[in-house]
């Protein structure tokens, strides 16, 4: 099962998703309003979710996504510096900038060397 896909609707190609995705809304949406009704929506339906332990643990992993998302993107310094990395082709957060490993096109995985 994808969670990802079955309960947010976001495809394998999309993934893993940057924070907007992640949320359901606009990239580089600035309306403060709007990013914490998408963050409260979300984390509704995943508790609903998280009381079947089948679905717990994904659940649970993903509401910590969705936790960190608001985090960034409702911090006009974070949010900044996370826009620009999606603008320079990244999708890593903040506190990850300075990780030489990091991949420009997925956040979780190591930067290959050959690739700079």
């Amino acid at each position: 099962m994808d969670p990802y896909y079955e309960w947010l609707g976001i495809p394998a190609e999309e993934q893993p998703p940057n924070h907007y995705r992640l949320l359901g809304i606009n990239l580089f949406e600035s309306n403060p309003q709007v990013i914490e009704s998408a963050v409260n929506q979300r984390m509704g339906y995943l508790q609903q979710l998280s009381g079947d332990q089948e679905y717990a643990e994904d659940s649970q992993r993903i509401m910590g996504e969705i936790s960190r998302a608001r985090i960034i993107l409702l911090n006009k310094e974070k949010k900044a510096l996370y826009d620009k990395s999606i603008a320079r082709g990244r999708e890593s957060l903040p506190e990850d900038n300075d990780n030489p490993t990091e991949d420009t096109t997925n956040p979780r995985a190591p930067k290959s060397t050959g690739n700079k």
